[in-house]
């Protein structure tokens, strides 16, 4: 991003017949063209999309995924990327990766578990906020998310709270922000409530 270049590398995908490595190194990577053009044109930012088509060295590549760092990259730059919305960016990929998001439904089946067993252990009063452990923001790998909540003793058994992590998962991390509004909830406080 900081000097408009691009760089591809293939992972290993065992059995496949093809090496791994670097396919393309770094460079401004010249956009082929239709109509004769006075000057070179390079792909830039804007070029990277869900859906998009990259061609280099004879070859084209279809975007069909990115991490939750290029999406909040896209969110946080509506100057670059004018004619999109990350929300469609973020759907296109799920279905093209074959992920579903968790039905609204299905969230609100798991906060009401996760309140029954709150109230079912700790009672009806709001769980103290400064018990609750410190999630970080953004992006946290699943793992780590899951032995912080652990670690806070909270009065939710642990396959609830495996389960709240991985509603909000996307590949190995998890959106640690959404994870803990739904916690505040259940834990008896207003969602909005900031730690």
């Amino acid at each position: 991003m900081e000097d408009d270049t691009v760089k591809i590398h293939e992972e290993q995908v065992p059995n496949s017949g093809f090496g791994s490595g670097s396919f393309l190194k770094r460079c401004r990577l010249k956009k082929e063209v239709e109509a004769p053009v006075a000057k070179d044109v390079h792909y830039e930012a804007k070029d990277f999309r869900i859906g998009a088509k990259v061609k280099a060295n004879g070859s084209t590549f279809v975007l069909t995924d990115a991490d939750l760092l290029v999406f909040k990259f896209m969110e946080n730059h509506p100057e670059i990327y004018t004619d999109i919305r990350v929300e469609d960016q973020m759907k296109l990929a799920d279905i093209l990766n074959g992920r579903k998001e968790l039905p609204y439904t299905e969230k609100m089946r798991l906060l009401e578990q996760l309140r029954n067993a709150v109230v079912m252990r700790y009672g009806c009063s709001a769980y103290p906020i400064e018990a609750i452990p410190d999630l970080g923001s953004d992006l946290v790998l699943k793992n780590i998310a899951l032995e912080r909540l652990y670690s806070g003793n909270l009065p939710i058994p642990l396959e609830l709270l495996q389960k709240l992590v991985d509603a909000f998962a996307f590949e190995d991390r998890t959106n640690v922000d959404e994870v803990r509004t739904y916690l505040l909830v259940a834990l008896g406080h207003n969602k909005d409530h900031s730690k």
